[in-house]
């Protein structure tokens, strides 16, 4: 399964999938789409026939049922972009075997596209890797996946293999309406066998996360997410993912360059820093963000405005200030615990100094946060991943 020996000299065909190319592959899509009806774990009978029509489950004379395994599997052998729609349910995998990489068994390898995976919303639509494997690999040279409304856990990346529990990017991923649970990278190997307990994004992979949630996910590095690449997290809660290195634990890594807009990072004391850089040549831009938790800054370059952070390291330096609103440290950002909904979040409270942060910067407001809310809901949009909605009316 894991490519890594190879994305060491791998320039993505392309170069350069934008995440709104990415996004608009469903509306390229050229196939018919792909309706799973099953939530049993078995793999496609003919693999190549273009039919998704599971294993065992290919009876002369019924309707062919078709496993979230067997979309996979119809959609890597067809040309052309793919649409596999998910219904309600728990997708558990349990054919166990790693190391192959046409998702037969282990995790789900996506090695064509552009594919669209489509649920019904996080809590609705799961699909639990159960331990055995982590839950998606993004090949490279070709894989491309739109990941929206589904909830991932329980993935387990393979010990001496690169990290990401739940999805190792080495291609292209868009994650829209997307919580990344309970999943872990741990375990001696090479030195990023222990990154990216969510997600790892690789040399020359891009990743895009948009109304996205990272929870309860464990590496000794980036528990949350590590980015080798590329990435891009708007409107995205990250919160109680544990960083187990006792030197570089941290929710989010960064070699190459990671992007931060609306969106909200704590990090318990004892679970790691907030941001960690893991080389000089590292760069953040957070913008219109919270982060509870330190940060390195001083190893990279560190751009950014709007935020509200609650250790110095973690304000920008050379922060613009044509907003009127610098990046300011506060002993107490005003965000309530971590909700327990489908998309989890850190609300804001009353006279949280995150409300209105974002005026000057309309440019970088989304038209809805984290939770579906609409922006701006007052003068300016709040800083982090949803708004502020208890507002007393004036007059």
């Amino acid at each position: 399964m894991s490519v890594r020996s190879l994305v060491g000299v791998i320039v993505l065909c392309g170069a350069a999938l934008s995440a709104a190319a990415i996004a608009g592959a469903q509306g390229t899509a050229t196939n018919p789409k792909i309706w799973v009806n099953s939530t049993i774990d078995a793999p496609d009978a003919k693999p190549g026939d273009g039919i998704c029509r599971a294993k065992l489950l290919a009876k002369p004379g019924t309707k062919p049922r078709c496993t979230l395994r067997a979309a996979i599997q119809t959609a890597n052998s067809r040309f052309g972009a793919d649409i596999v729609v998910l219904p309600a349910g728990t997708f558990t995998l349990t054919r166990k075997g790693v190391g192959e990489g046409s998702a037969r068994t282990g995790d789900l390898d996506v090695t064509s596209g552009p594919l669209v995976l489509l649920g019904k919303g996080p809590g609705v639509t799961v699909i639990d890797a159960n331990g055995i494997d982590r839950v998606l690999e993004i090949q490279p040279f070709g894989g491309i996946l739109t990941l929206r409304n589904v909830e991932l856990r329980g993935g387990s990346a393979p010990t001496g293999e690169d990290g990401g529990g739940a999805i190792l990017v080495a291609g292209a991923l868009y994650a829209g309406n997307v919580v990344f649970r309970e999943n872990t990278a741990a375990g001696p190997g090479s030195e990023f066998a222990s990154q990216g307990g969510a997600v790892l994004v690789e040399k020359g992979a891009t990743a895009e996360f948009d109304r996205a949630a990272f929870v309860d996910n464990a590496a000794g590095i980036g528990a949350a997410l590590s980015a080798a690449g590329s990435a891009t997290l708007r409107n995205t809660t990250v919160s109680r993912n544990f960083g187990s290195s006792p030197a570089l634990g941290s929710s989010l890594a960064v070699r190459d360059s990671l992007r931060l807009v609306h969106s909200t990072i704590v990090t318990q004391p004892g679970w790691g820093s907030a941001i960690r850089y893991m080389t000089d040549r590292a760069k953040v831009e957070l913008y219109v963000s919270i982060v509870v938790g330190q940060c390195n800054a001083q190893a990279g370059q560190f751009l950014g405005n709007g935020n509200v952070t609650t250790e110095p390291d973690c304000a920008p330096y050379f922060t613009a200030t044509t907003n009127g609103v610098s990046d300011t440290v506060f002993a107490d950002v005003g965000i309530g615990p971590l909700t327990d909904g489908p998309m989890p979040v850190h609300p804001l409270l009353a006279g949280s100094p995150a409300i209105d942060r974002g005026r000057g910067l309309t440019e970088l407001c989304p038209p809805n946060d984290a939770i579906g809310q609409a922006r701006p809901f007052g003068r300016a949009c709040d800083a982090g991943a949803v708004e502020y909605r208890l507002r007393r009316t004036a007059g």
